[in-house]
């Protein structure tokens, strides 16, 4: 079992900001920081950080890839995250693909307008369930390739219209069922407690910051 101590950093296998920021709240409650790969690499005079294809069928092999390509990188361990959002009535799509859904030079708006317009033209052929989920995969890998994961998910359902100004992605689309909002309509503070890569990164922290962990 991989552990690790309080008063570590871990490496962010991500460019995006705002996850960076999500999991670095998340980490702190356990006494972990998470380090932006941009000012890491500045730091230690590094490349410019890996950009690996994200050709697995899964969220978990996305962030596997990922994960290892970055603790490779950075010669520290590495927190990998790939999440995305299942629409039932799309049979799950757009799935792993949800951050290329729209096309490359999509931004979060268009890709939500377009998922908004698929199922409005669904719903004039036949009577539409709007059920959905976000579902999200960590990994944590070490320089040596040691790994461990957890993954997570939030039940809600496709609206017909953009609600609440934060988040980013899909949220404002989305009306959380434990919430009754969509993760755009809550103070950030709510989504680093209820939000589906919270959860996730709340039970893997759990399982590598323990007693014997520091």
């Amino acid at each position: 079992m991989m552990h690790i101590r309080r008063g570590s950093s871990l490496l962010a296998a991500t460019g995006n900001r705002n996850k960076i920021r999500e999991l670095d709240v998340i980490a702190g409650e356990f006494g972990i920081r998470m380090l932006a790969p941009d000012e890491y690499a500045r730091a230690h005079g590094l490349s410019d950080p890996p950009r690996p294809v994200e050709d697995e069928p899964t969220f978990y092999g996305n962030a596997l890839l990922k994960a290892r390509a970055f603790a490779a990188w950075g010669q520290m361990p590495a927190l990998a995250d790939d999440s995305g959002l299942e629409v039932d009535a799309l049979g799950g799509r757009p799935g792993v693909h949800s951050a290329r859904y729209g096309g490359a030079g999509a931004s979060d708006a268009d890709r939500c307008r377009k998922l908004l317009g698929e199922l409005a033209a669904l719903s004039k052929e036949k009577t539409i369930i709007r059920s959905a989920r976000f579902r999200c995969s960590l990994v944590l890998a070490s320089p040596t390739g040691e790994c461990i994961s957890e993954e997570s998910s939030l039940e809600g359902e496709i609206l017909q219209e953009f609600r609440g100004d934060g988040g980013f992605g899909y949220d404002p689309i989305v009306l959380i069922n434990d919430l009754g909002k969509t993760l755009a309509e809550v103070d950030f503070e709510v989504t680093c407690r209820c939000g589906f890569r919270a959860l996730a990164a709340r039970r893997l922290f759990g399982m590598v910051v323990g007693p014997d962990g520091g």
